[in-house]
């Protein structure tokens, strides 16, 4: 695998939609796989592990590539297989120049995206910039207007998913900028910090781990023109190799894209009374929720109901799906 496995106290969460109802912790081994592990990787999803610690309660083997779907729950070997998230991993290959690029989208696509960085620039009167942070002296100044717009979105006061204020992601931050392996980025409009991507390096690999734009200037599609300049840096730069979307799919991971892979989180859970009530008290809940938004989504509810609850109880709406949702 591209990191070493390691023990983490594990949240299971038992979601409504985007609600956390409760969680529940389990001591779990992970493993992650880098995007070079899952394009040059061959992994039989049915081999159970070979060991794991007694202090585990099983092993999750993130972002495994699989040949197409596979069942929720499945016993083999004594083991259970659990996988609760299968998901396209989109990426960007940096060959050739942004130009050459450009050529993936449709003549309309590219039209539209140019509008929207026009229209972002007008209105600001051509004070738009994209600022690069890498060194450990820069990464202060990221942190924190990145932390200032995080803030305000509705993934962090509603899910708890925005870029992290805990001191250990500090440490973290601060450990990979000496090493050169990270990098912040940041659109700024008339002096102000309106949205950032904040992306951990690996082996020639940019991976998209946190990303978010302030609210108040949702109108110009801040998330969608930050994208736009970060590629025709990085493009110019050709300093790395591949730009990694990581896990999920969603309109504006599948627009930017060059390719992408079919991958699955697989948790490999010991055959225990406890496991079981864990794994499948959690797969039942996530049917239930997927049914639900199935029955809004068919009713034309869904996008109604998400809105509200994203303005009512979170502020303003914010999205990975940018492109589809900022108009």
């Amino acid at each position: 695998m591209g990191s070493e496995a390691q023990l983490r106290d594990l949240p299971f969460k038992f979601k409504l939609g985007e609600f956390t109802l409760f969680v529940i912790r389990r001591p779990v081994l992970v493993e992650n796989s880098t995007l070079r592990d899952v394009a040059t990787g061959h992994f039989d999803p049915n081999r159970p592990p070979d060991y794991c610690p007694d202090h585990a309660v099983g092993i999750l083997r993130r972002s495994y590539r699989t040949d197409g779907p596979l069942p929720v729950l499945t016993r083999i070997a004594g083991w259970t297989r659990y996988v609760p998230h299968q998901f396209p991993r989109h990426y960007i290959s940096f060959q050739g120049s942004f130009e050459q690029y450009l050529q993936n989208f449709s003549p309309k696509t590219r039209s539209t995206l140019r509008r929207k960085v026009r229209r972002m620039l007008d209105a600001f009167d051509g004070a738009v910039e994209c600022r690069i942070y890498r060194e450990p002296s820069e990464m202060k100044e990221f942190y924190e207007a990145a932390r200032a717009i995080s803030s305000k979105t509705y993934q962090e006061k509603l899910l708890d998913a925005g870029l992290p204020s805990t001191d250990d992601f500090r440490h973290d931050m601060e450990s990979l900028a000496k090493e050169g392996l990270v990098c912040g980025f940041l659109l700024w409009a008339a002096g102000q910090p309106v949205s950032y991507i904040y992306c951990p390096a690996q082996n020639g690999t940019l991976v998209y781990t946190n990303l978010g734009y302030d609210p108040r200037f949702r109108q110009y599609s801040p998330g969608t023109v930050l994208q736009w300049l970060v590629l025709e840096k990085l493009f110019s730069e050709g300093r790395y190799e591949i730009f990694d979307f990581s896990e999920g799919a969603g309109e504006h991971k599948r627009l930017f894209a060059t390719g992408c892979y079919h991958c699955a989180d697989i948790y490999w859970m010991k055959a225990t009374l406890a496991n079981a009530a864990v794994v499948r008290g959690q797969a039942f809940v996530n049917r239930v929720s997927w049914l639900v938004v199935k029955g809004l989504d068919k009713l034309g509810l869904k996008a109604r109901v998400k809105r509200f609850f994203r303005f009512r109880l979170g502020g303003q709406a914010h999205s990975k799906n940018e492109l589809s949702s900022e108009g």
